[in-house]
């Protein structure tokens, strides 16, 4: 089996700072440094751990594990370390001095920046090796430290049995609108590659479905109201003589998407020329009449591209113009009729899924736009993820099976604008689509940065790794501690743990209960009626039964204490009338 084990910080420096914090990612093998000194690691302990939470997700799933803390403590930053591919990488190499162990059957990988921070436990190290390193190693039991064999990069079967994808968290006015520019940021490190993993069009649409017809999902997220809408990308408006059917409709969807092909090649001012277009106001002055020279005209401009040699992008003009002729005409705009028309496809979940416009979005996502809407930003938060995931899933895995494989999967605030009971279910969510994928063999790994106690409840605690500020000197530092709360554990002890809140109540709440209890203590009289009124007024505020109890306990101490006997008979004989009233 394949996994990431350790991950250790000597200096990260860019946005938190993290210095000499090491993070255990697995259960099946532990990592203790031993350090000289000066704390530099000269050797390192590793020995094989009876994991009692192995298969605990299923057999697809080695872990998930979950790196919580507030705001700016250096979660994203631990997370773009992991996941980062090379070319962002590459900007903070200063600032980033690491490294990351995983197993690989009997094999371990060490991968990371700053080569002198190994060179006491790496023995046989080659003497051309850069600060950007990834060395293939065996572990010497006697010395407790690694010999290098080879690099990394340099033996094809290890480099490519380890997969990141990296879904980072985005703000939610850029959910819901998808533009296919870069779909896939992928690159190959000294080592293992990363990939960003950006929703693409056609697995946002068949993700739609997925949840739509999932009991799991369709029970909390409410897909009826979901409309989709595909257009060409491309200026051209479409001025037509009449009112237009719905077959001439999908007639002039179809000529725009060829006009937005034609505009990405350099012959298409050639093919413009041929056909009734006022360039200066990009109107095509369409006859429903002519469809077939239109067509004409652009599969010849088309076809001519292809023909250059040099063209490397071949684009079918009858496979394109067949899948498009197949898609229903009710799914185009029904109101899109007027003289000067968009003719957008536009259809709602509950059409059918048709393979056809799957493989649109799929194949020719470079000259179409596809947006939806319909749903609330939480549940676009859920539709991005899971098609992230999905998108990946299918193409990565299924085109390269690989029995041997590891994807490791970082989710960067997953939760963030999710209702809670959605940031409950998730981690079960993630479960149930990882375990249900029949006949791929490899194996996944979690590793999610979150503020939502809701899903530590279903992690152990091994994998919860806390992140708190500390401030040394002028400097806050991070540090990394491993978590007494995880799988089960209720959700009001893990509000109460400080790496999630100071306080169970709202800051606001908080000062109101201090101030009022320090009212209640500088009290000298009761017998000012006027300001025993306004104390009890504040008490009835509190909501909390223990804390509102409380209160009214210390008020009556402090009557008892400082009240002769009619102004205590007052006092009573008021508070009896209160608890009538309730």
């Amino acid at each position: 089996m394949k996994e990431l084990i350790y991950m250790w910080i000597e200096s990260v420096s860019n946005r938190a700072n993290i210095y000499k914090q090491g993070i255990q990612f697995s259960n099946n093998y532990i990592v203790e440094l031993r350090k000289n000194e000066y704390y530099e690691i000269e050797s390192v302990d590793i020995y094989k751990n009876d994991n009692i939470y192995r298969n605990l997700y299923g057999e697809s799933i080695i872990n998930i594990s979950a790196i919580v803390g507030i705001n700016g403590v250096g979660k994203t930053t631990i997370m773009d370390i992991l996941g980062s591919p090379r070319d962002t990488k590459k900007r903070y190499l200063l600032e980033w001095r690491y490294f990351l162990i995983y197993r690989c059957d009997e094999k371990y990988v060490i991968e990371g920046n700053g080569l002198d921070i190994v060179e006491d436990f790496i023995l046989n190290i080659p003497e051309y090796s850069s600060d950007e390193f990834s060395f293939i190693c065996k572990y010497d039991e006697k010395t407790k430290k690694f010999i290098c064999i080879n690099f990394c990069n340099e033996s094809g079967e290890i480099e490519k049995s380890i997969k990141y994808f990296y879904f980072q968290d985005k703000p939610a006015d850029k959910q819901g609108y998808l533009k296919s520019e870069h779909e896939y940021d992928t690159d190959y490190n000294v080592c293992f590659e990363r990939v960003d993993m950006k929703p693409n069009a056609a697995n946002v649409y068949k993700t739609c479905f997925f949840i739509r017809d999932n009991l799991e999902f369709n029970s909390h997220i409410n897909m009826q109201r979901l409309t989709f809408e595909i257009d060409a990308k491309t200026d051209i408006r479409i001025k037509a003589a009449t009112n237009l059917d719905k077959e001439a409709i999908r007639e002039v969807f179809i000529i725009k998407i060829l006009l937005a092909i034609i505009y990405r090649m350099d012959t298409g001012k050639t093919a413009v020329e041929r056909l009734p277009i006022d360039t200066k106001n990009n109107i095509f002055s369409y006859n429903s009449n002519d469809y077939k020279q239109y067509m004409r005209i652009l599969e010849e401009c088309i076809d001519d591209y292809n023909g250059w040699g040099w063209n490397k992008e071949k684009i079918v003009t009858s496979s394109l113009v067949d899948l498009l002729e197949r898609i229903p005409i009710n799914f185009f705009d029904k109101k899109d009729r007027q003289i000067l028309i968009t003719s957008s496809m536009i259809f709602t979940i509950r059409d059918d899924y048709s393979k056809d416009i799957y493989n649109l979005l799929l194949s020719y996502s470079d000259y179409i736009s596809f947006s939806y809407c319909g749903i609330s930003a939480g549940e676009k938060k859920i539709l991005d993820v899971f098609s992230g995931v999905f998108s990946h899933v299918n193409i990565f895995d299924r085109n390269n099976r690989n029995d041997e494989k590891t994807n490791i999967i970082l989710l960067d605030e997953p939760d963030k604008g999710l209702h809670p009971e959605m940031s409950r279910r998730f981690i079960s969510w993630l479960v149930k689509v990882f375990n249900n994928e029949k006949g791929i063999g490899c194996k996944y790994q979690f590793i999610i940065s979150t503020h939502s106690p809701f899903m530590i409840s279903d992690i152990p605690s091994p994998y919860v790794h806390c992140l708190k500020h500390e401030m040394k000197g002028k400097i806050w530092i991070s540090q990394i501690s491993d978590s007494p709360f995880g799988l089960l554990n209720s959700i009001p002890d893990l509000m109460k743990d400080t790496f999630f809140m100071d306080s169970p109540f709202g800051e606001f709440a908080n000062l109101y209960f201090g101030k009022l209890v320090n009212e209640i203590t500088e009290i000298n009289t009761v017998s000012d009626s006027e300001i025993m009124e306004k104390i009890k007024q504040k008490i009835r505020v509190v909501n909390d039964p223990v804390l509102n109890k409380y209160l009214n306990k210390f008020l009556e101490k402090k009557v008892k204490e400082l009240g002769n006997v009619e102004e205590q008979i007052v006092y009573y004989e008021d508070r009896i009338k209160e608890l009538r009233g309730q």
